[in-house]
């Protein structure tokens, strides 16, 4: 289908052939099963629903526009940045 440098060509043999050395290290194995789980903890996704303003869609379409991202996307990244700490609120009192 594609033309394969030499490397590459090994590459692929070697993959189809499974000559690959699996790693019986147990802290390895340990440290492997951590780190998918922690990826799968990472990147799980929960749908909510929230009821915002017409207006503040508007200006977070606006925003995300300028950025060329999606504005789902901003508005995650946000409650994202809040989430760990990166960004905070600050509520006034005489607000």
């Amino acid at each position: 289908m594609f033309d394969l440098t030499p490397e590459e060509q090994e590459f692929e043999d070697a993959l189809t052939k499974e000559s690959f050395a699996k790693i019986n290290d147990p802290y390895y194995v340990e440290q492997k099963k951590k780190a998918i789980q922690y990826a799968k903890n990472t990147l799980k996704r929960k749908q909510v629903t929230i009821r915002p303003f017409a207006s503040d869609i508007e200006a977070i379409k606006e925003e995300s526009i300028k950025l060329w991202i999606p504005y789902q996307n901003l508005i995650t990244w946000l409650i994202h940045q809040f989430a760990t700490g990166r960004i905070s609120i600050k509520f006034s009192q005489n607000e």
